[in-house]
């Protein structure tokens, strides 16, 4: 998999993804909500829309466990 410019393009809504964000390159796990926006556990909680500016995405890979694992 390889990473992916939101200046090239934007995933599909709802899309679980791996995102890129401007923050010593932080690596996180989100979603797109659509409108250049993504949900993540990197937004803002506290009533304000402010979030960090995601860089790149690239579709989140399948779980090496399943749930009779865990």
């Amino acid at each position: 998999m390889n990473w992916i410019s939101i200046n090239e393009r934007m995933p599909n809504i709802g899309q679980k993804l791996l995102i890129l964000i401007d923050v010593d390159e932080n690596i996180e796990k989100g979603e797109y909500v659509g409108g250049g926006n993504f949900k993540a556990n990197w937004c803002s909680r506290r009533g304000r829309s402010h979030c960090y500016k995601v860089t790149h995405w690239m579709l989140r890979p399948e779980s090496p466990i399943n749930n009779k694992e865990r």
